[in-house]
């Protein structure tokens, strides 16, 4: 061993060196050497302040150490926090998609129910105008019906130019007064049109003949009877103004119903007048 690590030289140099720090005096270095003849209480001293220096150092340590644990606890209540606001938004835009859901279900919902009662809305009308019309067709049955009763127990009027034969097959006449023949054509196909429309698999036929230079008839055959014949004029009166021939003002034409051996006599004298007296006198509520 060399004479510069002589034991006890280097731990008396370090008490030498940190008496300054633990508040120790400093030993007597003599010219032959360091020598450290402390008592009882410098020892006691020393230890004392290194166990003090210890504890400030532990409880340095621990500060440190629990200022990490509550910046650590700190970041953890952030992230906390955080997750905490991410799961709240998801909940209000869950609910948010949930009630747009339920506001797109209600408003479909209600636009079935509104289409189902528009549905039954318009069967209930169809269904009532259904019967309505099949009232109607009932009436005039019937109402034809009793014409015809009537019609054959009326007693026969005596004319001497004119026959009353309810019986036999009867023309319905368009009458036009002072009417350019253009427009008797025109009516003519005026009339078949609405012929195809409302009288489907009836035969109506159509044509159009002079009386003099003021007067034409559309005559329109296919009727069996009187009866038959009337209650073609009764529901097609009202449409003719409206529907078949709007463009002819009403007191251009009138309507007559005849037989073929009264129109044979009637194209003969010409006399129309006479032949109205007549049908007033058979029909009186009629024309």
């Amino acid at each position: 061993m060399s004479a510069s690590s002589v034991p006890g030289k280097d731990a008396n140099a370090a008490v030498v060196r940190n008496a300054d720090k633990i508040g120790v005096p400093k030993p007597v270095v003599g010219d032959k050497g360091m020598k450290l003849k402390p008592d009882n209480l410098t020892v006691s001293k020393m230890l004392d302040s290194l166990r003090l220096a210890n504890k400030a150092d532990s409880v340095s340590f621990a500060r440190k150490a629990d200022s990490l644990l509550m910046a650590n606890r700190a970041d953890s209540m952030r992230v906390a926090r955080v997750a905490d606001s991410l799961r709240l938004a998801m909940q209000a835009e869950n609910l948010r998609a949930k009630s747009r859901s339920d506001s797109l279900r209600m408003a479909l919902r209600s636009d079935s129910l509104r289409l189902a009662n528009k549905a039954d809305s318009l069967r209930i009308a169809k269904n009532a105008e259904s019967l309505r019309l099949a009232n109607k067709a009932d009436s005039l049955r019937i109402a034809g019906k009793a014409d015809s009763l009537r019609i054959a127990a009326k007693p026969r009027i005596s004319n001497a130019l004119y026959s009353d034969n309810a019986a036999e097959a009867h023309y319905v006449v368009l009458v036009l007064d002072k009417v350019d023949p253009v427009y008797a054509t025109e009516a003519r196909n005026a009339f078949n049109r609405y012929h195809r429309e409302s009288y489907r698999g009836r035969n109506i036929e159509v044509t159009t003949t002079p009386l003099n230079d003021d007067t034409r008839f559309v005559l329109l055959s296919g009727f069996e009877n009187a009866s038959a014949a009337i209650d073609y004029v009764s529901s097609t009166r009202k449409l003719t103004e409206t529907e078949i021939i709007p463009w002819l003002t009403p007191q251009k034409y009138s309507f007559i119903i005849i037989t073929g051996l009264n129109l044979d006599v009637l194209k003969s004298n010409k006399d129309l007048e006479s032949y109205r007296k007549f049908l007033k006198q058979v029909y009186p509520t009629k024309f």
